[in-house]
């Protein structure tokens, strides 16, 4: 599963290489620079075998983006964010009620593009649209990576000429497949997704934003 996920960083960095080596003429070439914190929620997963109720627990995540402007107020945006958590499984073969299965960090790779409307407000907002990956890395068990979609809009808020504060809301629905194991343990006890099962998470994030 390593290797996959490695195909996948690589592949987000061949597309967006050319962008940085040179914007067009017509691109006034700035690149905005995003760490942030923030909170994912959601991640319930349903159709599993051998269980009532999945679900990835909400909690605090973090990451970066990075933005290259490529026409005014069009932006190619990579993005990575990770959430710490914990894989909660109802009735399942791992106990009777809500038990805490296992912890699980899963990591977003998501390749997109963001719009940026011109405006004479202090404040800018945005939209935002991505594909990419996400990985997820049960303890004690091989991760998955598996292919994922978003949405997003925020806004921009200028501090100084090259500092801001950034406030994004985003959807990303992760696609599992049937041949997705959540958890195995070691007497072979399984969380098996079912065919064409969808995770959707929501994440609100506050970041402060480095523009050269």
């Amino acid at each position: 599963m390593k290797s996959r996920l490695e195909l996948v960083v690589l592949a987000m960095i061949v597309t967006v290489a050319p962008v940085w080596a040179g914007p067009s003429p017509a691109s006034k070439g700035s690149v905005e620079v995003t760490p942030f914190y923030g909170y994912r929620f959601g991640g319930d997963i349903g159709g599993v075998e051998n269980a009532g109720d999945v679900e990835i627990a909400e909690g605090s995540s973090y990451g970066f983006m990075v933005d290259i402007e490529v026409q005014p107020g069009a932006f190619v945006e990579v993005r990575y964010s990770r959430q710490s958590s914990e894989l909660k499984a109802s009735n399942s073969v791992f106990g009777a009620g809500q038990v805490t299965v296992t912890d699980v960090d899963l990591d977003h790779f998501m390749l997109g593009g963001t719009y940026q409307p011109e405006t004479t407000h202090p404040v800018h907002p945005f939209v935002s649209a991505d594909v990419g990956a996400v990985h997820f890395s049960p303890q004690g068990f091989d991760g998955e990576t598996r292919f994922a979609f978003g949405l997003g809009a925020g806004v921009k808020v200028p501090i100084a000429d090259h500092f801001g504060l950034r406030l994004d809301g985003r959807w990303v629905a992760t696609r599992l497949s049937g041949s997705t194991d959540l958890y195995c343990n070691s007497g072979g006890s399984c969380l098996v997704v079912s065919e064409g099962t969808y995770v959707n998470q929501y994440e609100f994030t506050t970041g402060l934003t480095f523009r050269f």
